[in-house]
């Protein structure tokens, strides 16, 4: 059918359009949803610069050349527009977020809801989002190419820049088999946590020529969590503070044959420098062994300490054969201390210091097992002393040999003095050998001071007088200033002899509580 003219105006109830031509007025098809006029199918409209509203109940195809302005509610079963930005929503108001919208209702029958998308507020250029030609996979998400393109990824894809990860929503969870980042993670807050009950890999995929770090150059590195609670499943920085619990913390772990792992902790600074790793508390190694670094500076394990190295081989030493011990490379014993304080060297035993001392009181046994072959004491020494320096605190007791005593040969120590009165005191302490010179006035009574009591002993003191023109003699004795008498050779008291060396020796003998001085004299010179 055709329309000729123009048309203007309205179309009452009822009318009907029997052709079709350009419309440049307003084109009013009804006033009430029951006056629609009755169009035919093939009804054709073009319409230029009109205004105003078209109805969805017509049966044909309305085709404008120029814009389309509708307010109010329109009804369309399809809009079909071929121009570049051919539909635009405008804004409908000046305030902030009055930018028009699309929106997407949801079915009549649940409602009258909707999904709407807008523009911002403020828009630097304008922004064309061109959608993928496909779609996605199960789980993918959409990615833009940064210039409008976007397209459907795995979440899991290589991520190629540096991916910081500012906020991950905590009602749901991240899965996936591997996230690969070529640049850095970066979490601004937060944990990373597992809920796995078994085992977690926090990086297992290294290869052996690959390193892994672990807190770079933060001030404090916690492994573990950082409450002080007590339960079963809380560690704080690598401690277990859950009561009667055992941790375990698996650092290098499940190396097979001869593998080695290396875990460097702290600083990798030179050895002799100032750089140092300090424990603050106890390590403890329930297996396993403490060794040297292999092809360090003298292959040396040093422990240093400001106060004292403490080895407690147990709790309360109530457990059998507990034992500190050091080997050598073929796992021999060279050096033991057991539970008791016995202490077995295999080597030689050098002291560097000036004393080897004791702090018992009683007995103490330089060597006290079966000796099947030599004992040397000091047998490079140029002197050997025994009981110490000539002091008043000095070894005052008695050097005993259980067995025979073979000397090669025996220096005696000489005690010089000049004789100021009739009695002189001569301390055994010292030495027993005496030599007076000067001999005064009247023979004299020798005075054996500092001199053992033991029962069963014998002691014999020597004095030498050196005579002057008239010649003296020991002719009395004093132990510890008890007076005593001599028994003399042959019962007879020797005389002196003028200018010679006549030399009195005694025979001090300790029997029971009582003792017993035999003298003689020899003359030389």
């Amino acid at each position: 059918m055709a329309l000729i003219g123009t048309i203007s105006g309205s179309v009452g109830a009822g009318g009907a359009l029997t052709s079709a031509t350009a419309i440049t007025g307003t084109l009013v098809v009804a006033n009430t949803s029951t006056d629609f006029p009755v169009l035919a199918s093939d009804a054709i409209f073009f319409v230029s610069g009109a205004t105003g509203a078209i109805a969805s109940s017509l049966p044909g195809v309305a085709v404008f050349g120029g814009d389309l302005r509708v307010s109010g509610s329109s009804y369309f079963t399809d809009i079909d527009v071929t121009g570049h930005g051919a539909v635009v929503v405008q804004p409908y108001g000046t305030s902030a977020g009055q930018t028009g919208e699309v929106r997407f209702k949801e079915l009549a029958a649940n409602g009258g809801n909707y999904t709407a998308l807008k523009a911002a507020d403020s828009i630097a250029a304008n922004l064309s989002i061109t959608l993928p030609n496909a779609d996605g996979s199960n789980g993918n998400v959409l990615q833009t190419n940064g210039s409008g393109v976007t397209s459907f990824v795995d979440v899991n894809s290589l991520v190629t820049g540096s991916l910081s990860l500012v906020t991950i929503n905590a009602s749901s969870n991240i899965t996936a088999s591997n996230i690969l980042a070529n640049g850095d993670l970066a979490v601004n807050g937060g944990d990373i946590t597992t809920t796995f009950a078994g085992t977690f890999n926090l990086l297992s995929a290294l290869t052996s020529s690959q390193i892994l770090s672990t807190g770079g150059s933060a001030g404090t590195i916690n492994i573990g969590g950082t409450s002080t609670g007590t339960t079963t499943t809380n560690i704080q920085t690598g401690t277990n503070t859950a009561p009667n619990t055992i941790k375990t913390i698996n650092i290098g772990t499940q190396t097979t044959g001869t593998g080695q792992v290396y875990v460097n902790i702290g600083s990798t600074s030179a050895r002799l420098g100032n750089a140092r790793i300090t424990l603050h508390n106890e390590v403890h190694l329930t297996s396993g062994t403490l060794v040297g670094s292999p092809g360090g500076i003298n292959n040396e394990l040093t422990l240093v300490s400001s106060g004292s190295a403490v080895i407690r081989l147990d709790t309360n030493n109530d457990g059998p054969g507990h034992r500190f011990e050091i080997r050598d490379f073929n796992n021999a014993t060279e050096f033991a201390v057991s539970e008791t304080g016995d202490a077995e060297i295999a080597g030689t035993l050098l002291l560097t210091g000036s004393s080897l001392s004791t702090l018992t009181t009683t007995t103490f046994n330089f060597l006290n097992t079966a000796l099947t072959g030599t004992l040397n004491v000091s047998e490079l020494a140029s002197t050997i002393n025994f009981g110490g320096s000539i002091t008043t605190s000095s070894f005052s007791g008695e050097v005993i040999a259980g067995a025979k005593t073979l000397i090669s040969s025996v220096t005696e120590k000489l005690t010089h003095t000049s004789s100021a009165g009739s009695t002189v005191n001569f301390d055994l302490r010292n030495n027993n050998i005496f030599y007076v010179t000067n001999p005064i006035t009247a023979n004299i009574t020798a005075n054996f001071i500092n001199t053992q009591t033991t029962s069963g002993r014998v002691i014999t003191p020597t004095i030498i007088l050196s005579q002057s023109a008239t010649a003296r003699i020991v002719n009395g004795i004093q132990v510890n200033s008890a007076s005593g008498s001599i028994l003399w050779a042959n019962n007879v008291i020797p005389t002196g002899n003028a200018n010679k060396q006549d030399v009195f020796g005694f025979s001090l003998i300790r029997s029971g509580t009582v003792w017993i001085a035999l003298g003689q004299m020899s003359t030389y010179g």
